[in-house]
């Protein structure tokens, strides 16, 4: 995040309070470590019954005192400026233990007088400055990222942006990324049935849209922006997500569940008010995205641009045609078939480049989770829907309309989606496609 400032005082206190403690050593410790030495020489000899008071202090003693002081806290204050504040810890207490273990063994083995306070006690002033310090500065970020992107990513997300600002780069970054798209089918029917109730519409929109966002943030997502009637999210920023594809189709089918459990209580309840049934429409595309700051200043917006969330949306207003569902494309279904259940129902067009018509992009129907794509009865609807569509594309109307009344009868059959196929084919029984036909369905314009 590059806003963030240098964290100056990380840095410069603890290095002024090691500055200070290698002063003190140079100035006066002279005279305070005889007195040090004394009471080693004395617990030692109560301790062991070995006598060490004839140690002997030669000037390197002093200078390797002085250098692992200084080596230590200068590696300390720079692992905490660089939030690593584990190995921090690990050199700090490595070198408290080296000067112990120098102390001991010059005395026993030399009879030469190491002295491990002095350098022990700087280390570990320095370390706990730098980590209070430090650990204000991450407060402080967190408060201005909740303040700035709270509503973009989850508390564990801006926990790992404030302890490394870098994993949000606002500038924007190339991404391979899928982008989620869902809107409340037929909202404007649900806002009617509140009339000019403000208050319960607010109500229920929260009520529902709070599951809907739990489940993106659940599976990595950020989201991009928040409506009345729906959401936008993209996964695999800021932080890398191998994986995000399988998670968002997790997000989506998270979401259904969460609605087919709203719907039950409100069939549980009689309620009145709640007579509609809550039902989703997703659209969901992977693809090459710019993800970064496309607010205004001092207003920042973080989004992701580019074709994958132009036909997600795309994919979303399928719904128009084949009812409710979550639709995806090929790099989407390619990316997590070997997990979650798709069915073939549609292929678009291409998108044009440069004035050329490229291959056309095919659809998919996400239907379920892995306990569903292993189950007999999908296997038995997958196998229907991939005759069906090899007959149509084929232009075998007949043989594509029996597969379509017996696929009827199927479970987890869409009646919405065979009765745009069964008109589809009448039309092109009477205006036949031109040969070499893609199996795209393009209607003529009125």
């Amino acid at each position: 995040m590059n806003e963030r400032p240098f964290p100056i005082l990380t840095l410069a206190i603890p290095l002024f309070v090691l500055l200070g403690f290698l002063a003190l050593a140079l100035s006066g410790w002279g005279a305070i470590a005889p007195g040090i030495r004394e009471l080693a020489a004395y617990a030692v000899e109560n301790r062991f019954g070995m006598t060490l008071l004839g140690l002997q202090r030669p000037a390197l003693m002093f200078q390797s005192e002085l250098a692992l002081l200084a080596g230590a806290g200068l590696a300390v204050i720079l692992l905490i400026i660089r939030s690593q504040a584990f190995w921090a810890a690990i050199v700090a207490l490595a070198a408290i233990a080296v000067a112990w273990l120098l102390s001991w063994r010059m005395a026993v083995d030399a009879g030469l007088f190491f002295d491990a306070a002095y350098p022990s006690l700087g280390v570990a002033t320095v370390f706990l400055i730098g980590l209070g310090l430090h650990r204000a500065d991450v407060s402080d970020m967190r408060a201005r990222l909740k303040e700035r992107h709270g509503r973009h990513f989850s508390p564990a997300v801006m926990e790992k942006i404030a302890l490394n600002p870098d994993l949000l780069p606002l500038t924007g970054e190339p991404r391979m990324m899928t982008v989620l798209v869902c809107s409340i089918d037929g909202y404007a029917a649900h806002t009617d049935r509140f009339g000019a109730d403000a208050a319960g519409l607010r109500a229920w929109s929260m009520r529902v849209m709070a599951p809907l966002i739990q489940a993106v943030l659940d599976q990595q997502g950020t989201i991009e922006r928040i409506s009345p009637g729906g959401l936008v999210a993209f996964f695999n920023a800021p932080l890398d997500d191998a994986e995000h594809a399988l998670h968002a189709c997790a997000a989506a089918l998270a979401m259904d569940e969460a609605v087919e459990g709203m719907n039950e209580a409100r069939d549980m309840r009689g309620a009145t008010v709640d007579r509609l049934p809550v039902q989703l429409t997703i659209g969901i595309e992977t693809g090459l995205c710019i993800a970064g700051d496309f607010g205004r200043e001092g207003n920042p917006d973080y989004a992701a641009a580019g074709r994958a969330g132009i036909r997600a949306r795309g994919l979303e207003k399928l719904s128009e045609k084949f009812g409710p569902g979550i639709y995806t494309g090929g790099a989407v279904r390619l990316a997590a078939e070997s997990v979650f259940a798709f069915l073939d129902i549609d292929l678009l067009p291409g998108d044009s480049d440069a004035g050329s018509e490229v291959a056309p992009r095919p659809v998919y129907a996400l239907l379920g989770n892995p306990q569903m794509r292993a189950s007999p009865k999908f296997r038995a609807l997958q196998a229907f829907h991939e005759h069906i569509f090899r007959a149509y594309r084929a232009e075998d109307w007949k043989k594509a309309r029996a597969l379509i009344e017996q696929c009827r009868a199927l479970s987890g059959a869409n009646e919405r989606l065979y009765e745009t196929y069964l008109k589809r084919i009448a039309f092109l029984e009477t205006h036949p496609p031109e040969h070499g036909w893609d199996g795209v369905f393009r209607p003529p314009a009125f």
